[in-house]
């Protein structure tokens, strides 16, 4: 029998995309709005557990540099269990909607990170390490609640 696992919390990403990021809707099947999608994302996560274990107040990095449509893989990832502030730092914004006081937020859609995917752009957002030295700002960016598990 497999373990009970659940996580709740937020992932805030920064890719390198001009517009909004196009894996979204695409499910990783449209191409990125440059030639390749270079990402980093910071995830928090607030309640969790894996089994008996509490993973609750656990922050994770992950550094993805893919070579066009995500979809088609030969991607080079990295992870860094509370270690992101070593190679990252960044503040990202969501983008305001008509409504001044709601941000825009894209529902009902099956991206694999979170239904609810809230539109930003990067104030600021720097990657360096694993050989890349990224600078992203201005840069599309998003940020997702996490309601991840097996239960």
């Amino acid at each position: 029998m497999a373990e009970s696992w659940t996580l709740k919390g937020e992932m805030a990403l920064s890719c390198s995309c001009m517009v909004f990021c196009p894996c979204v809707l695409s499910l990783g099947e449209h191409p990125p709005t440059e030639d390749r999608c270079q990402t980093w994302a910071g995830i928090r996560i607030d309640d969790g557990h894996f089994d008996m274990v509490d993973l609750s107040g656990i922050k994770v990095g992950l550094m993805m540099d893919l070579p066009g449509i995500m979809a088609r893989g030969n991607w080079t990832a990295a992870l860094c269990i509370v270690c992101l502030d070593k190679y990252g730092s960044g503040a990202i914004s969501p983008i305001k909607g008509k409504e001044r006081e709601q941000s825009v937020t894209i529902r009902n859609n099956q991206y694999w990170i979170g239904p609810g995917v809230i539109v930003s752009s990067a104030d600021k957002s720097r990657f360096r390490g694993f050989g890349r030295n990224w600078n992203l700002a201005g840069r599309s960016a998003e940020i997702v609640k996490l309601d991840w598990g097996n239960q």
